[in-house]
């Protein structure tokens, strides 16, 4: 746990992120080895993971480590959605909406955006991986003071700019574009929403 807090100070200093950028062994075995730690089953290493990757996905040599590595990112970074805690879940919608950034849009992480066919590609592998589904629930209850609530709206609208996906729970629900997925969201939403209490 301290070993991962520590490395997750250092993760934007020179020496790693020129590692990262002239595509080094080392370069991409710092990248995956966030991606690692935030499968682990102790809360503080996942947050302090989580946070190295939102810090990473600012970068766009690191970025399309996490996204098109050999660490699986997008399917971890969804996964990280539905954790429960506030903590991991703001770094990982972060890194999420700094993914699919788009001109435009809302921009999480300075001036950078990925091209257009990355931005598409990986919003695509984010709906596969199942990301709609906590992230209209995390709309639907956090508060507005909460910091990850901006995040969410940005990456909803994103999603909905790639992919005409609803922008809320709500809006979900009336559209019905297949009952299908509609069965499938209200099931999911039925499931976890008491888990969504424990984020506060």
């Amino acid at each position: 746990r301290a070993a991962t807090g520590a490395l997750c100070n250092l993760v934007t200093c020179e020496p790693i992120l020129e590692a990262i950028d002239n595509g080094t062994d080392a370069g991409k075995r710092h990248v995956r080895i966030f991606l690692v730690l935030s499968q682990s089953e102790d809360t503080d290493t996942v947050r302090y993971a989580a946070s190295a990757l939102a810090n990473l996905a600012a970068f766009p040599p690191a970025a399309l480590l996490v996204a098109e590595g050999e660490g699986f990112g997008l399917k971890k970074l969804v996964g990280l959605l539905s954790y429960g805690v506030a903590e991991i879940v703001h770094p990982a919608a972060h890194a999420l909406a700094a993914l699919c950034g788009r001109e435009g849009g809302t921009l999480v992480s300075g001036d950078w955006y990925p091209p257009a066919d990355k931005a598409k590609a990986w919003t695509k592998i984010m709906l596969d991986e199942g990301i709609l589904p906590p992230l209209l629930l995390l709309q639907a209850n956090l508060v507005a003071s909460h910091p990850a609530q901006p995040i969410v709206i940005v990456l909803l609208e994103n999603l909905n700019v790639w992919w005409q996906t609803p922008l809320s729970a709500a809006q979900a629900i009336s559209l019905k574009t297949s009952s299908e997925c509609s069965q499938a969201l209200h099931t999911w939403m039925t499931v976890t929403n008491d888990e969504s209490d424990e984020i506060e």
